[in-house]
């Protein structure tokens, strides 16, 4: 177990001084440090928190079986807000350019997360009519069969 942290701390402060160097040579090492900074700023004040409490409020509104599958369907979610975000806000659109962002994008995310929560709910289906499936009680052996012969 020791060799294994040890292994994960060196790759860890590997990855710091690929970063570092990388910043050191960049062109605008203000720029992208300060881009660093908010982003994990916006993760630890704003995205974590907010994840937390989504994830205490599915734990308390959603039945315990289904759990699971909403988890699964948020996590997605989450995965796919992010991936469209900048698109959606329009980032890299020029006026220049008219063929950067050619798409409506707020309607594929609509559609996206539409799909997202469509197989959430079918599998929220599935997953209750195999527990309901599951419970029912046994046939009574002690009869015999009404087609059985004697």
């Amino acid at each position: 177990m020791r060799t294994i942290r040890a292994a994960l701390v060196a790759l860890g402060l590997a990855g710091i001084g690929y970063g570092a160097l990388g910043l050191a040579t960049q062109s605008r090492p203000i720029s992208v440090g300060l881009f660093a900074v908010v982003a994990i700023l916006g993760h630890d004040l704003l995205l974590a928190p907010l994840a937390l409490l989504v994830a205490v409020l599915a734990r308390r509104l959603v039945p315990a079986d289904l759990y699971p599958v909403v988890r699964g369907g948020l996590i997605v979610t989450a995965a796919v807000v992010l991936a469209f975000l900048p698109t959606v806000l329009g980032f890299g659109y020029r006026t220049t350019n008219p063929s950067a962002l050619p798409l409506n994008y707020p309607l594929g995310l609509a559609v996206t997360l539409g799909a997202v929560w469509l197989v959430t709910a079918a599998l929220a289906v599935l997953r209750r009519r195999r527990r309901a499936g599951s419970r029912r009680p046994a046939a009574d052996s002690s009869r015999p069969h009404p087609g059985a012969k004697p």
